[in-house]
């Protein structure tokens, strides 16, 4: 993925080049901007991959702060896109202001671990001028002639009304523009992730007008970057060397004056008469219409034809309508997802209140989420069920705020009856979740989490598939992390000693898809040589 900044010093009269490699060759290269580590920068050099950033020397990327862990992340290469690993680390990963466990790299990202600011930037054979050696460029002219080029309504004023008069009084062209939008909406219904809704709405659009390739770009809020999200047709992504002329006179037009464009025929217009475009690709029609909000211009769609005059009125309409919809929609899940960090922030901040007065279990919440938000992504659970997963695994514990600390923190064996007092955590967190009305579904996530897969567990000795898969992978997640962490009553355990303990109780306490699941994790994420001191304790995990 490629970006283009729309900067104050760039001038707006000549070309833009968007140029989308996807080739080996295309590479990134990351430089840090705050910290001790300032200037260091490093080529992902597909072939170098993985690197590793921490705190520990061995890292590819050292960074040296005391809240960053010994291992904190790691990035890699996948099938030619990058990616960010966040190992586990008790502060967390943060790329785009948002906590990730796993998230895909572009230039253009900002990646924060603990106050160290590290930046994602393309190499300079990636984004760069246009030059006669690229092998495909689509060219759109800055000043088309008047006979070539429709402008329509300023987008924000357009909407419904636009697409009546472009429709026209054509029962036919009217009832396939209400069913392409009332597709349109059930498409974008409930759609949380972004990336979803961008290709959702590209694969509607190119099957509702006849274009030849499409592209869904989006403004980028942090620096003013314009990223394409969506491209079609999709194997485009996988040329060598793909690159997109597009003029600033075009992007001008319907950014700032957000208005829908329709370009007719570029061989009339004198200044295609030297593009490369046109003789390489045949473009001949192309539509852009800006995704406009209530908070201003969030990106634009853009599609274009090889046939002269593909595009009508009536596909305009359609097309701008559409991006109205998806505008509104990106805006949406724009805001949910600042809400969703805000609250989530808000917990991360209530369990570190609570952990902050034992300095045995500060940190385990939310290692414990990082750890079940890797299982999840190994089986594949959808975004709702992550989201699920995150809150009940930072509130796992939040009961242990009614045990009282001696018997937590007690260096020796406790009673039957202590033993009864510390798992009752279970409900009474449970309890306390269950008077927030709007998180009732994790309460049940939360009560089960130490119930055993052979039903030896409490508080309600469910077994098997009776236990809810998320506090099936929690308890797993809880278990490592418990036998890895010092406890007042014993020093933590190797790294190999939980393994060995995860392996031995696979189907039996626990469930075997979620601990095979979970050995993956481990073999990525944890050092080979990583080992901690062995100890037994007859005492058991409180």
């Amino acid at each position: 993925m490629v970006f283009l900044a729309f900067g104050p010093n760039r001038a707006w009269n000549s070309p833009l080049v968007l140029i989308l490699a996807k080739s080996p060759h295309a590479m990134l290269h990351v430089r840090v901007v705050s910290g001790n580590s300032k200037g260091h920068t490093v080529v992902l050099e597909p072939a170098r991959l993985p690197v590793t950033i921490g705190r520990d020397p061995e890292n590819g990327i050292v960074l040296d702060h005391t809240a960053i862990s010994r291992f904190h992340a790691r990035i890699t290469c996948e099938k030619d896109q990058y990616f960010v690993h966040d190992l586990g680390s008790t502060n967390g990963t943060y790329l785009k202001g948002r906590r990730v466990t796993r998230e895909r790299l572009s230039p253009g990202d900002e990646l924060i671990i603990a106050n160290v600011g590290i930046v994602v930037e393309a190499a300079h054979s990636t984004i760069t001028d246009a030059r006669p050696s690229m092998n495909v460029t689509v060219s759109i002219d800055a000043k088309p002639r008047k006979s070539s080029v429709t402008i329509s309504n300023s987008a924000e004023e357009g909407g419904g009304t636009e697409l009546l008069e472009g429709i026209g009084t054509d029962p036919l062209s009217a009832q396939r523009a209400l069913q392409v939008l009332y597709r349109a909406d059930s498409a974008f219904k409930n759609i949380e992730d972004q990336q979803v809704l961008l290709d959702n709405l590209l694969e509607i659009i190119m099957e509702s007008v006849p274009a030849s390739r499409g592209f869904v770009f989006l403004i980028q809020r942090d620096s003013g970057a314009l990223v394409p999200y969506a491209r079609r047709p999709v194997g485009m992504s996988d040329a060598s060397d793909a690159e997109i002329v597009v003029s600033q006179t075009i992007i001008q037009t319907a950014v700032r004056q957000k208005t829908s464009i329709i370009s007719s025929d570029a061989l009339v217009d004198e200044r295609f008469i030297h593009s490369r475009s046109v003789a390489a690709l045949d473009v001949r029609s192309a539509m852009c219409a800006p995704l406009v909000s209530r908070n201003g211009v969030l990106g634009l769609v853009y599609v274009d034809s090889h046939k002269a005059n593909a595009f009508t009125r009536r596909d305009l309409a359609l097309f701008s309508a559409l991006a109205l919809k998806v505008a509104i929609a990106v805006d949406n899940a724009r805001l949910y997802d600042d809400l969703r960090s805000l609250f989530y922030n808000t917990v991360e901040t209530l369990v570190r209140t609570i952990q902050a007065k034992d300095q045995y279990t500060a940190g385990h919440s939310t290692r414990v989420s990082r750890y079940a938000l890797m299982i999840a992504d190994k089986l594949g659970l959808s975004t709702k069920d992550k989201h699920q997963l995150y809150l009940a695994a930072m509130l796992h514990d939040i009961g242990k705020i009614g045990v009282p600390d001696d018997l937590l923190n007690r260096p020796g064996k406790l009673s039957d009856a202590e033993m009864e007092r510390v798992r009752g955590h279970v409900q009474v967190g449970a309890s306390m979740i269950e008077m927030l009305g709007e998180m009732h579904s994790i309460v049940p996530l939360i009560r089960h989490h130490h119930e055993c897969y052979d039903g030896s567990g409490y508080p309600d000795g469910l077994k098997g598939e009776q236990i809810p898969l998320i506090s099936r992978i929690i308890a797993v997640a809880d278990m490592y992390d418990a036998m890895t962490s010092d406890r007042p009553y014993r020093k933590r355990r190797s790294h190999q000693f939980a393994v060995d303990e995860i392996i031995s109780n696979s189907g039996i306490t626990i469930d075997p898809k979620v601990a095979d699941a979970f050995l993956v994790v481990l073999k990525e994420i944890v050092p080979a040589t990583a080992s901690a001191p062995e100890t037994t304790s007859g005492s058991p995990a409180r």
